[in-house]
């Protein structure tokens, strides 16, 4: 169109889009009669068509440029893009873009589709999230649950097995023929199982829980080795196994009494499993720390069963050993985490196998150096006359043993009744006792009544580092139940070593 906004120019497919009777399109014809005529069909869309008429000349006047969409009636959609002529006067141009805006439009709910799904997934997985949360929750309130039970059950679990060991130690003093002594003791062994396996499955439950937390410090690795290699000897030898321990004088990072459990463990596992040969404990510095590594000539391990034997009840089909449930390893893996010291296995079968446990180094020191823990072991309480208090008040297990060394025993069945005793030369005394008594605070009660501090051993089934540190801050050794005849016989005889010169007898209260 021209500056007075006259048609100049046109091409055929324009008359074909707006369907212009043939006499309209003609040079010099006023763009503004083009524009009513569409709009009195419609395609400038609703609204007076004088008013569209005029809205659009005044636009062409103003030459401005534009770019618009038109829906228009038929379902097309046209890009109308102006653009004013130097001079004067303006072209439009027209594209039918229908099937881009088809396609735009399908895509676009397509994506509105997909965002409502992805919302409802979303949706749904907070919730799952939050129903796993409560689960979570619910699981970990359980297990501290079942965790408490077991700690607050092992007292009553061990408290008649105990009993019954001791019954029957002081039963083997006696004259028996050769059938029931073997009868005695395969009973000794199956509680000592017993005993055992209650054991593991506290230590395990409370792992799980979190209820066991390290105490990382410097150890000396040969003093937990050859403890633990020296109270197997008699295992190895029953089963002619040679044991050897080859020293190494290094010092590790770690928790004392776990690694010695862990050691235990590992120990007792390659002499069970191994028929004839040996079992070789060494370390050796590697990669900056220390590999402590546990050798046997065993039966081997499968590699497909490699990773199953760190799971609890798990035992090797086709073995033949002598007695256990599967926890050992289980144990030793738990402990393992919990000292941040990997454990790995290398197993042939028929060959043997050996687990090492990976430790961070410590830099030893000379004895009175420092580094060197205490020996829990050390401080020995015997028994010259002592108090024995139960929740059944049945001494008569720990009297058999006693008497056989010359000491004789009584029971208080009650604080009133404990106070009534004259002052013992080693007290025993049950952490656990009825009424909710404290059995640390009676001892402290009873010394105080007796003016003067007595030998004391806190005994208990709650193997716990509060009871241990209450028992140790008072100058008192712990002992864990069950209370094994062997370990009460070493009692006894270490205080009647030290009132050998003050009493010629010795007397249990």
């Amino acid at each position: 169109m021209d500056a007075n906004l006259n048609l100049v120019a046109w091409n055929r497919r324009y008359v074909e889009l707006f369907r212009y009777p043939s006499s309209m399109i003609h040079v010099g014809q006023p763009v503004a009669e083009l524009v009513r005529y569409n709009a009195s069909r419609g395609e400038c869309g609703p609204g007076s068509v004088e008013i569209h008429v005029q809205k659009r000349v005044e636009h062409l006047r103003a030459g401005t440029a534009y770019r618009v969409q038109r829906h228009r009636t038929d379902g097309t959609v046209l890009e109308i893009r102006g653009n004013p002529l130097p001079g004067g006067g303006f072209v439009t141009t027209y594209t039918d873009v229908s099937d881009y805006q088809r396609t735009l439009g399908e895509l676009t709910e397509v994506k509105d589709s997909l965002e409502q799904k992805v919302a409802a997934r979303t949706a749904a997985l907070q919730a799952l999230n939050e129903q796993l949360e409560t689960l979570n929750s619910e699981l970990e309130v359980a297990s501290a649950g079942k965790t408490r039970f077991l700690a607050a059950a092992s007292h009553d679990l061990v408290q008649p097995l105990n009993a019954s060991r001791l019954f029957l130690d002081a039963l083997s003093a006696r004259r028996l023929d050769d059938d029931s002594r073997g009868l005695l003791s395969r009973a000794d062994s199956a509680l000592a199982a017993a005993e055992q396996l209650i054991t593991d499955m506290l230590q395990i439950a409370r792992m799980d829980a979190g209820d066991i937390h390290p105490k990382i410090q410097p150890t000396e690795l040969d003093r937990v080795v050859a403890e633990v290699v020296e109270q197997a000897r008699l295992a190895a030898g029953s089963r002619n196994i040679q044991l050897r321990y080859r020293r190494s004088d290094l010092w590790v990072m770690s928790d004392e009494k776990m690694l010695r459990r862990v050691v235990q463990n590992l120990v007792d596992n390659a002499i069970k499993y191994t028929r004839s040969g040996g079992v070789l404990i060494g370390a050796r510095h590697k990669n900056g720390g220390v590999s402590l590594e546990v050798w046997d000539t065993g039966c081997g391990i499968d590699g497909s069963q490699q990773q199953n034997i760190f799971r609890e009840f798990c035992r090797l089909g086709g073995v033949e050993r002598e007695h256990g449930y599967g926890l050992g390893l289980a144990t030793v893996e738990r402990l393992c985490r919990l000292l941040d010291s990997p454990i790995e296995l290398v197993s042939r079968p028929g060959r043997g196998s050996v687990f090492r446990v990976r430790l961070p180094r410590a830099r030893g020191k000379s004895p009175g150096g420092g580094y060197r823990t205490a020996d829990t072991g050390a401080v020995i309480a015997a028994i010259a006359r002592a108090l024995r208090r139960q929740r059944a008040c049945n001494p008569g297990g720990h009297a058999g043993t006693a008497r056989r060394l010359g000491c004789s025993i009584e029971c208080a069945r009650g604080s009133d009744s404990a106070l009534q005793l004259q002052k013992p030369d080693l007290l025993l005394m049950d952490f656990h006792l009825e009424d909710s008594v404290d059995g640390i605070a009676l001892a402290q009660q009873l010394m105080g009544h007796w003016g003067e501090a007595v030998p004391c051993v806190i005994i208990s089934a709650e193997n716990t580092d509060l009871v241990k540190n209450r028992a140790q801050r008072a100058g008192w050794q712990f002992l864990q139940k069950p209370l094994r005849p062997a370990a009460l016989r070493a009692l006894l005889q270490a205080r009647q070593k030290q009132l050998a010169q003050a009493e010629p007898a010795t007397k249990v209260v």
